[in-house]
């Protein structure tokens, strides 16, 4: 399910990563790498990212971090 830009990869050891879907990389969240992940741990890393976007898209702004 891609949101905002991210999705949810299903590796081949069993585990999920979390990835940017315009380049494949996988995403960083405070310093620690988003692989390696339960299902449900990588469903809540997305769940955070969508949130993250539509806080920096609600404000009107360019859509930066301060």
């Amino acid at each position: 399910m891609i949101k905002n830009g991210f999705d949810i990869r299903h590796d081949s050891d069993g585990k999920f990563a979390v990835i940017d879907v315009f380049n494949g990389a996988v995403v960083v969240i405070n310093g620690h790498l988003q692989t390696g992940l339960t299902e449900a741990m990588a469903e809540a890393a997305l769940d955070y990212l969508s949130r993250k976007y539509s806080e920096r898209h609600d404000e009107g702004g360019s859509g930066r971090l301060p």
